[in-house]
């Protein structure tokens, strides 16, 4: 199994991890890694919150449609839509042949319902003109390179390949023994 961080693999746990989690790499430049994690469902946003701006047909079952948090560095608007990757990607960064990703500040105002805004700058929806596979994710990780590179010796974590197959179809709860098992 590769030991290199790069774009669009997965960060698995192990058990000698200090924090569990499964943390999808959509940036490793230079001295910074971020990573959406894929295990961790946030406890105060709700998936239903985003009834209004969601316009997508979401195809996971329900006990799945689920939003989930990011990381330990979680600005508190920072909301990413990971999805697999169109072929023509509209507005969304290509992180490789199988995923993309969407970012967006979520905006909450008192007695009003949540909105997102995106790259325009204006309350939007995330939509895609075709039907996509995708997870919602408010935060992400920041690790610095070379402490990462010390943990993965140590044993603390695993480079995994990403597969469509982990990210979108397997429950949240069930990713990290997945990703696990393909190291064993």
């Amino acid at each position: 199994m590769p030991s290199r961080i790069y774009k669009g693999c997965l960060i698995a746990a192990t058990t000698k991890a200090e924090k569990q989690g499964l943390w999808f790499v959509f940036h490793a430049e230079g001295n910074d890694v971020l990573g959406l994690d894929l295990t961790q469902q946030h406890p105060a946003i709700e998936y239903k919150s985003f009834a209004n701006v969601l316009h997508a047909p979401d195809r996971k079952d329900d006990k799945d449609k689920i939003v989930l948090m990011g990381g330990s560095m979680n600005p508190d608007d920072a909301l990413s839509i990971l999805h697999e990757t169109l072929p023509q990607p509209e507005d969304s960064v290509v992180i490789d042949e199988s995923f993309s990703l969407r970012t967006y500040r979520y905006v909450l105002i008192p007695g009003k319902p949540p909105a997102v805004v995106g790259n325009i700058k204006a309350a939007g929806t995330i939509a895609f003109k075709s039907a996509v596979d995708f997870l919602i994710i408010m935060g992400f990780k920041v690790w610095e390179m070379p402490k990462l590179i010390l943990d993965i010796n140590n044993g603390h974590f695993k480079v995994v390949p990403a597969t469509k197959d982990i990210v979108f179809e397997t429950p949240a709860q069930d990713r990290l023994t997945k990703a696990l098992h393909l190291v064993h």
